[in-house]
C-alpha cells in the first residue's frame, strides 16, 4: 500500500482544522491592516489640529489673495470658518462668555498656542458656537465648532473588532462545515446502514469503503464482520436443518414401530411422546429458518388468510372465530403472517376455551389484528418477556414446545414493519394485538377515494333538488 498523505488521517484533518484558521487570519490580517484607518484620536482634539493647521496657514501666507484662499477652502470643508475684525475678538474676550462643552475642550486644547475667545454667535455673519483665534493686531478668525456626528450604531472601533473577529469566526464557521460533511458524513452513513442492516438480506459489504483512512478501515472491519456473521449464520441453520433432518428418519421409524404395539394406553403415549419431539423440532427449525425474510410479499385478501386459519383449527373441535370485514386486499407475506396468527390462537386455544380473531382496519391504511382468549391472562411484568426465545412463563401456561411461539410470531410482525403487546382483558383473557402499518400510496388513495366520494355526495344532492324542485 502507497504511503498517503497526513491529511488523508482523521488526526491530520483535525490538526489542519486547528491551524488553518491562525493561518488565515494572519494572511487576512496582513491583507487588510493598511485599508483599515484606526483613529483613535477624540474629536475635540482633531478638531483643534484641524484649527491650528489652518491658523498656521494663515499666517504662513504670503498675500491677501493666498489668506482668503486659505479660507475659502476650509469654509468648503467640514469647519466653517469667517475672518472677523480686532473689535469682535476684543469684545468677545471682554465678555468672557461660554459656549458648548466641546467648544471649551477645543479652546483647552489650543490655550498654549494661540490667543481666543468664545462667542455663542458671530455677530458679523451667521455661525454659532464661535472660537475666535487672534492672528494680528486687526484681525481674527472665528470658527464654527460643530458637534460630533452621530456614529453608525455600532461604532467604528467596535466595527473594527468585529471584522477583525470575522477573520478567524468565519473560516472556523467554513471549516467545521467541512468536517461535518467530509468527517462526521461517513460515521452518519454507517449508522444509517446499521439501521436498515438485515442479517439475511441486502448487500454482502453494506458499508461504504471510502474517507479517511480509519473510516475506511472500520468500514472494512464491520464489511468482514457482517460476512463472519453471515457465515456462521448459515453454517448454523444448514447444522440445525441437516440434524433436523435426520432426526426425522428414526422418529419416523419410531412411529411406525409404536404404532405396531397392541398395548394401546402405551402406544398413545408414546405417539404424544413422538408428536411432542417433532413439533419441538419443527419449532425450532422454523425460528432459524430463513423462509420469513425471503418470502416474497403478495397482495392477499387478509380476511380470507385470517378465516383460514380459524376455520382449521374449528375443524379440529376449537371454538375459534373470526369478526372484521369479508375483503380486504393487503400487502404481505401470507405464509408468514398465517404462521404467526396459527401460533397466536394456538396459544389462545392451550389456556381458554374460546378464541377470537379480528381485524380492524383504520382510515388512513394501518391494520389492526387481534386475538383474544377467555384463559386466564398474564401477569403485566411478563408481558414483554415472553417474547424473548425459549422463555417460559409457569406451569400454567407453560407449553410442550421450547418456547419460540411467540418469538416467531414477534419476528415475523417486526419483519412486515408492525409491532405487537400483549394485555389482559378486563374480566379475563389475553388480547394479543398486531398492528402493522399502512401500505405505500395508501393516504393518498384514501384521500382521493374520499374527495371521489364527496364529489358523488354532491352530485347526488345536485340531481335530488333539480329532480324534486
Amino acid at each position: 500500500m502507497s504511503q498517503s498523505s497526513n491529511l488523508d488521517t482523521i488526526r491530520g484533518q483535525i490538526i489542519a482544522l486547528a491551524i488553518a484558521p491562525i493561518l488565515i487570519a494572519c494572511a487576512m490580517g496582513v491583507v487588510t491592516e493598511p485599508l483599515v484607518f484606526d483613529d483613535t484620536i477624540p474629536y475635540h482634539r482633531s478638531t483643534a489640529i484641524r484649527i491650528e493647521t489652518v491658523v498656521n496657514q494663515f499666517l504662513a501666507a504670503k498675500t491677501p489673495e493666498n489668506r482668503n484662499a486659505i479660507l475659502e477652502a476650509t469654509a468648503n470643508s467640514d469647519i466653517p470658518v469667517e475672518k472677523v475684525g480686532a473689535v469682535e475678538f476684543d469684545k468677545a474676550a471682554s465678555d468672557n462668555n461660554q459656549i458648548n462643552d466641546l467648544g471649551t475642550r477645543v479652546r483647552d486644547a489650543l490655550v498654549n498656542k494661540f490667543t481666543m475667545a468664545l462667542e455663542p454667535s458671530n455677530i458679523a455673519g451667521e455661525l454659532r458656537n464661535v472660537l475666535l483665534v487672534k492672528v494680528n493686531a486687526t484681525e481674527a478668525l472665528a470658527f464654527s465648532i460643530i458637534p460630533e456626528p452621530k456614529e453608525f450604531w455600532l461604532p467604528e472601533t467596535r466595527f473594527i473588532s468585529v471584522l477583525k473577529g470575522l477573520t478567524i469566526v468565519v473560516p472556523v464557521i467554513l471549516l467545521a462545515f467541512y468536517a461535518g460533511c467530509m468527517i462526521v458524513a461517513p460515521l452518519s452513513r454507517f449508522s444509517a446502514a446499521a439501521l436498515v442492516l438485515n442479517a439475511d438480506d441486502g448487500p454482502d459489504r453494506p458499508f461504504e469503503e471510502r474517507g479517511a483512512q480509519e473510516v475506511v478501515a472500520l468500514a472494512r472491519a464491520l464489511n468482514d464482520m457482517r460476512s463472519r456473521l453471515r457465515s456462521m449464520m448459515n453454517d448454523r441453520t444448514r447444522m440445525l436443518r441437516a440434524i433436523g433432518h435426520d432426526l426425522r428418519t428414526p422418529l419416523t421409524r419410531l412411529r411406525l414401530r409404536v404404532e405396531r404395539s397392541k398395548e394401546g394406553a402405551l402406544r398413545e403415549a408414546m405417539l404424544n411422546d413422538i408428536a411432542t419431539i417433532n413439533g419441538m423440532m419443527e419449532e425450532t427449525l422454523t425460528y432459524l429458518s430463513k423462509e420469513v425474510s425471503s418470502e416474497a410479499v403478495l397482495r392477499s385478501d387478509l380476511p380470507s388468510l385470517l378465516g383460514t386459519v380459524c376455520s382449521d383449527f374449528a375443524d379440529v373441535g376449537f371454538n375459534v372465530s373470526y369478526t372484521g370485514p369479508d375483503r380486504l386486499a393487503y400487502s404481505c407475506k401470507p405464509r408468514a403472517l398465517s404462521r404467526a396468527i396459527t401460533n397466536l390462537v394456538d396459544n389462545g386455544t392451550k389456556f381458554g376455551t374460546q378464541v377470537v380473531v379480528s381485524l380492524v382496519p383504520s382510515s388512513d391504511g394501518a391494520l389492526i389484528i387481534e386475538v383474544s382468549d377467555d384463559g386466564p391472562g398474564l401477569p403485566v411484568e411478563l408481558q414483554t418477556t415472553v417474547f424473548e426465545p425459549f422463555f417460559k412463563v409457569n406451569p400454567a401456561r407453560t407449553t410442550s414446545g421450547f418456547g419460540l411461539g411467540l418469538s416467531i410470531v414477534q419476528d415475523i410482525v417486526r419483519g412486515h414493519g408492525g409491532s405487537i403487546y400483549l394485555r389482559n382483558r378486563e374480566a379475563s383473557g389475553l388480547i394479543a394485538r398486531i398492528s402493522l402499518p399502512c401500505e405505500p400510496g395508501a393516504l393518498e388513495k384514501n384521500r382521493i377515494a374520499k374527495s371521489a366520494n364527496h364529489g358523488l355526495v354532491a352530485m347526488y344532492k345536485t340531481v335530488s333538488d333539480t329532480s324534486f324542485s
